[in-house]
């Protein structure tokens, strides 16, 4: 950030000279206050600069907003990837249609509308009719065709785009604004506060700068003309969108899922707080980005898009750039480009390819890295896209070069009616959405072949918010260390099932060695980008060969196999991956090989593999389908790069995907068939791909993670291992990956994470693997499935172990990141299963009941001596009449005797000498109390109307206090000192192993069942619960020394106890 002047701040690196002396212009006004801030993307605007953002006080400068009032961008993630679109974007033809459908459905360039108002425009049409009579104005005057504008994009750099962000999911990204008829209102009343400008002979930088006054007739007018143009420009993005989404799911043949929907301004004013002052902040080319606020920057043409959330920089008044922002003027781009350097950089993107467009060339704008870049301190990136189809528009005559075909004005009355789209579709309905209710609903398109949207107040499912593996490695590329611990969560315990395959070596050291030389492949750029546990299993199986080379180590398991060096697991491996389903599965697009890794080889189901791939479970369903559909057209031309074949045969297989697809013209569908009709050979291959998926788990194991790494996985997934909770891993994430670090979040409960159920391995402290209740390489031992809320604050239970309030994520010290991880503990007892009672077959005759036996009769017992018993005696005569009693003097009554205020009485509650003393007690009604501890700290407090008083007797030392009390009451009387009362506290132990310079091995030892509080500092870390043999496990990972000076301590009730230091064990 630069300070340019007194009342000008600049986020721009690149800041052009006539752009500059604008915003100054534009700061040097009375109105403006506290400043003016300056864009990344900032550049030379009408009246004022675009790109900055514009407080003003008691007035509002219309030409500062913009002509294009309400501008701004939608985008909507949709279920559909990479795999639904032409294989590796080769295919360019059939996206050429999809662009065109796009072209036919949306009215293009400037002053073309639709000709018609669709159905689906209709009730948009009259929200604005109703919006504009509550103004009290009508936007027919001027713009008599206004209604028609809505769903037009217009020109310039208003765009169109479908693209793939950083997991090949399918963005569809527009921009365009409120068209006509906001510029004739944006015209109007700049002329207006012109003239009353110079009513008042301002004296002003630009006359564009000319402001209205808050309070009179005309700003009132703008402000209400402004907010209906404003929503008509949103109405506009959201009709658009319908129609794209509506012309992509027909050409993908398939219903779209909205999964996310963003709709965002970037010319607008509103009424805003900063500074404690209430101002009308004018976003000239800016988005709003307070904190928590999603937004999307697009890029120029060709170049990279981002969805964001922001920051709430209040510096930067909660602002963010809109775009690129341009370098050359128009006029000057297509002086200075051509079309070949526009081609070159729309290289593998399919769009128009014409001259109009030069222009927009993405030389002419700031490069979108640079923009990013200074935007660091402003939002964060959550998606980047790259574009995959562009549509656009230009004025007049358009000439595709590539085709040969001449547009006059793209988009002119094409597909703006129900009945023309139902003509040209064969009768589908036109794609119908409510007006959604915020920004992030979700929407379905509709089609035959799914449920309708249910009506509001329905059984509507959850949106997915889970993170796939493929953004938890870029959160971690990106230094956050909580999104690599849901990482470790996920996979830590299907890796140590694979290390105890590795002989000695301690399968914890293992894993903990892997995941660290992933981490950091990952902080220096390299590193896995999605299907993260084959990565991490090929990394511990190179890990393990070096370990046993540096220590001399032969595998057991290769011992059998020296006779027979072909049979070894280099040779094995080596036949593996020179397979052809080897080489046609390393062909697939990563986000195939994803799924299939997770469906063919682990045997996941969709809802399993869901929140691993970040999307829902029917669209992962349909994933795996199209995946396992390209492994087998990839095996085909696998199999025939590796065999001689004819030209017709390489022909043929060449277009199996589109005949299977239904997308190939009717004269090479014919000659397909015919072809596979005569050839036998093709026939059979075409046959034998159909199961080439069931062997993929045969050559895909051995590979990533050795022969008998792979033994061991399979087995301990065959044996009943909760592939499904290890795989989920927690079922929230922390509040770190969430962007509120002050909660430790909700990595909750509901899964079992780090090798819940089952069996483990002895030896190191390894945990988890093996089957349920079974046994694995190296030991055994049980293990239980703990089942959560999944909600944040709650608790993950593993084998008696919780790590509350997150899971272990948490900010520590200054900078540094902690992230404990519970792991299944090993230190319960192996008791054997309770016996199985056999429950009765239903109809079953009864058994015999065998005749009962009588029990034998007790002797009657004999009475305790101290218990008083009438026992008969033998009669006794009578003696001699006694004398009659002697009657008693009474005694005179007692005399009461003052004896002062009484020492008051407690007792003290320490949760079994767990945390500080809750003491309670009695006294004098309203007496005042005071607490003295042996080293003479004292509380105090007061008893209530009952005599009833309690204090917690904070921070007392380990070991034993002596606690004594007395009481004063309002004469200022003090009794005596109460009876001693002694309280006993002890401490947990912690202790730390540190494996490699990331992982941290923590071992907690106490009372059964207590809660245990790790601090660093005046940081907590995390809370973990201790099983019913005193013990749990965690894993924190921090490449911070400091970690060594954690303290832990109980926590109950609220109540805290005495601190201890942990004890650091050599590694």
């Amino acid at each position: 950030m630069e300070r340019i002047g007194d009342k000008l701040l600049s986020w721009a690196s690149v800041l052009d000279p006539e752009a500059r002396d604008q915003a100054l212009a534009t700061a040097s006004l009375d109105i403006v206050h506290p400043y003016v801030a300056l864009m990344p993307d900032a550049h030379p605007g009408l009246g004022a600069t675009v790109g900055s953002v514009i407080p003003t006080v008691g007035a509002v400068i219309p030409a500062a907003v913009g002509l294009d009032i309400g501008c701004g961008m939608i985008a909507v993630r949709t279920q559909l990837g990479a795999v639904d679109l032409p294989a590796d974007l080769r295919e360019l033809r059939e996206l050429r249609e999809l662009r065109e459908s796009i072209e036919r459905a949306v009215p293009l360039s400037a002053g073309h509308y639709n000709d018609v108002i669709t159905p689906s425009a209709e009730a948009r049409v009259h929200e604005l009719e109703a919006l504009a009579a509550d103004a009290g104005f009508d936007p027919s005057d001027p713009t008599r065709n206004w209604r028609l504008q809505l769903g037009s994009l217009g020109s310039g750099n208003h765009f169109i785009e479908v693209s793939l962000d950083e997991h090949d999911r399918v963005w569809l990204f527009l921009h365009t604004g409120s068209r006509g008829v906001g510029k004739n209102i944006a015209d109007r009343h700049i002329r207006i506060a012109r003239n009353e400008a110079t009513a008042r002979r301002l004296d002003l930088p630009s006359r564009d700068l000319a402001w209205l006054v808050e309070g009179t007739a005309a700003f009132d007018a703008y402000l209400a003309q402004m907010r209906w143009a404003q929503r008509f420009a949103l109405l506009n993005r959201e009709e658009i969108m319908d129609r794209v989404v509506t012309q992509v799911g027909r050409w993908a043949d398939t219903g779209i899922v909205e999964e996310e929907r963003i709709n965002c301004h970037h010319n607008f004013t509103r009424r805003e707080r900063h500074f404690g002052e209430d101002v009308w902040l004018t976003r000239k080319g800016a988005i709003d980005a307070g904190s928590g606020v999603p937004g999307l920057i697009p890029g120029s043409m060709g170049a990279r898009s981002y969805v964001v959330v922001g920051k709430g920089n209040a510096l930067a008044l909660n602002s963010a750039p809109h775009g690129a922002g341009r370098v050359y003027s128009r006029t000057a781009a297509r002086r200075t480009f051509t079309v070949e350097q526009l081609r070159e950089a729309m290289a593998g993107i399919e769009y128009r390819d014409t001259a109009a467009f030069l222009d927009e060339i993405p030389q002419a704008y700031k490069p979108i890295d640079r923009v990013m870049a200074d935007s660091v301190d402003l939002v964060e990136i959550r998606h980047t896209l790259r574009q995959v189809v562009n549509v656009k528009a230009g004025n007049g005559r358009i000439h595709d070069a590539r085709s040969g075909e001449i547009c006059w004005n793209v988009g002119r009355s094409r597909a703006v009616s129900v009945g023309a789209q139902r003509a040209r579709s064969g009768g589908h309905a036109a794609h119908q959405r409510k007006r959604p209710t915020g920004r992030h609903d979700r929407h379905v398109s509709a089609s035959p072949f799914m449920k309708p949207e249910p009506e509001p107040g329905g059984d509507v499912p959850p949106l997915r918010t889970d993170l796939s593996d493929g953004a938890l490695i870029e959160r971690a590329r990106r230094g956050d260390r909580a999104a690599y611990g849901e990482l470790w969560q996920r996979h830590a315990a299907s890796a140590r099932t694979v290390a105890r395959s590795y002989s000695s070596l301690d399968p914890d050291d293992l894993v903990a060695e892997s995941f660290t030389k992933i981490y950091d492949s990952i902080l220096a750029g390299g590193g896995p980008t999605s299907a993260f546990r084959p990565y991490l299993f090929t990394t511990l199986r190179n890990t393990a060969a070096s370990w046993g080379r540096g220590r001399r180590e032969t595998n057991l398991e290769t011992l059998e196999s020296f006779e027979d060096p072909a049979s070894s697991d280099a040779a094995t491996l080596d036949a593996l991956d020179r397979s052809t389903t080897a080489q046609a599965f390393r062909s697939l697009p990563t986000r195939w090989q994803e799924v299939l890794w997770y469906s063919e080889v682990e045997g996941m189901g969709p809802q399993q593999i869901a929140p691993l791939v970040g999307m829902s479970a029917n669209a992962t369903a349909a994933l795996a389908y199209r995946a396992r559909e390209g492994l087998r057209q990839a095996w085909i031309r696998a199999h025939l790069r590796n065999a001689e074949a004819e030209p017709e045969c390489r022909w043929t297989i060449d277009r199996l995907g589109g005949y299977t697809r239904g997308k190939l013209r009717a004269r090479d569908t014919a000659k397909v068939e015919a072809h596979l009709d005569d050839c036998a050979r093709c026939t059979i291959v075409a046959a034998e791909a159909r199961e080439v998926g069931s062997r993929l788990a045969l050559v895909l194991l051995p590979l990533s993670a050795g022969v008998g790494g792979a033994t061991a996985y399979s087995a301990w997934l065959s044996q009943g291992a909760p592939a499904v909770d290890v795989a989920m891993g927690a079922t929230g994430l922390p509040a770190v990956l969430a962007g509120v670090p002050e909660v430790a979040g909700g990595a909750g409960g509901g899964a079992t994470g780090g090798g819940a159920t089952g069996g483990g391995a002895t030896g190191g402290g390894a945990t988890g693997g093996g089957a349920a209740g079974g046994t694995a390489t190296g030991g055994s031992a049980t293990g239980s499935t703990a089942a959560g809320s999944g909600t944040a604050g709650s608790s993950l239970g593993i084998s008696g172990i919780a790590v509350g309030a997150g899971v272990g994520t948490l900010v520590v010290a200054a900078a540094a990141l902690a992230v404990f991880i519970a792991v299944p503990n090993l230190n319960a007892a192996n008791e054997a299963p309770p016996a199985v009672v056999a429950e009765p077959a239903i109809d079953a005759a009864p058994a015999p009941v065998p005749a009962p036996i009588p029990a034998p009769i007790a002797p009657p017992a004999v009475p305790d001596a101290s218990v008083d018993v009438d026992i008969p005696v033998e009669p006794v005569a009578p003696g001699p009449p006694a004398p009659p009693p002697v009657q008693p003097v009474p005694a005179p009554p007692p005399v009461p005797v003052d004896d002062g205020l009484p020492a008051p009485s407690f007792s003290a509650d320490t949760a079994g000498g767990l945390v500080d003393p809750l003491l309670t007690g009695t006294a004098r009604a309203g007496a005042s109390l005071v607490v003295t501890a042996d080293d003479d700290r004292t509380w105090t407090t007061t008893a209530d109307a009952a005599g009833a008083w309690s204090l917690v007797a904070n921070d007392l030392p380990a070991g034993t206090t002596m606690l004594t009390a007395t009481q004063a009451d309002a004469t200022g009387e003090v009794s005596p000192v109460a009876e001693p009362v002694a309280v006993d506290l002890v401490t947990p132990a912690l202790a730390l192993r540190r494996s490699g310079h990331l992982v941290w091995h923590a071992t907690f030892t106490g009372v059964p069942g207590a809660s245990v509080e790790v601090l660093l500092g005046d940081s907590s870390l995390a809370i973990v619960e201790l099983d019913d043999s005193g013990s749990a496990k965690a894993v924190a990972l921090t490449g911070d020394d400091e970690l060594a000076d954690a303290l832990v301590r109980y926590t109950a009730g609220g109540r805290t106890g005495p601190t201890a230091g942990a004890v650091v064990e050599p590694g």
